[in-house]
């Protein structure tokens, strides 16, 4: 009778650890999908950046810069359709690229060197690399937790049930808040 007793207290406990494993996970998970929450509305505020500056350009320039602007209107729509932690740094990669671009306009047209809103738009541009610098930092710590997790017991018996993988890191802007050459 006692071993019974034993067994069901076992069985008992190994389910309580894993209901706590279980918890673990789903916490730990949630926080890093609110934190690429941030890095995305980010991203987001980053390519609606981009159509102000290509507005402003095409304002000014008219058809010079088409073959430019098409660009940056292309990766915009690619940022828009894409998902996930490394497509979404690929994208925004090439959406700030053709966005350099654009910029780069402005030594060779004098209207747009001296131009006001566009000179607002550049800072503005500083502000927002940096805020998706920030969120960066703040998923990859995030993620950093979670892979801690899958590897703590008792979450990591949940985890190798469930075939849980690590979070993927954010490298879409380096510590300097510059865009990385094309690494996915």
């Amino acid at each position: 009778m006692l071993g019974i007793w034993m067994l069901l207290a076992a069985v008992g406990f190994l389910a309580l650890a894993m209901l706590t494993g279980q918890a673990q996970l789903a916490a730990s998970r949630n926080r890093c999908r609110q934190a690429w929450a941030g890095v995305d509305s980010q991203l987001q505020r980053y390519s609606e950046l981009a159509a102000s500056v290509a507005a402003t350009v095409e304002l000014h320039l008219g058809s010079a810069g088409r073959s430019s602007l098409q660009r940056l209107a292309d990766a915009r729509q690619a940022l828009r359709q894409s998902s996930g932690v490394r497509a979404r740094g690929q994208a925004h990669r090439v959406l700030a690229s053709c966005l350099q671009d654009v910029i780069d306009l402005r030594s060779r047209h004098a209207t747009l060197a001296v131009n006001i809103d566009l000179a607002r738009q550049l800072r503005e541009r500083a502000a927002v690399t940096a805020a998706i610098a920030t969120a960066q930092q703040h998923y990859n710590e995030t993620a950093k937790d979670y892979d801690r997790t899958l590897t703590t017991l008792p979450a990591s018996l949940v985890a190798r049930m469930l075939g849980l993988k690590p979070q993927v890191r954010c490298d879409i802007v380096d510590a300097a808040g510059a865009t990385p050459p094309g690494n996915a």
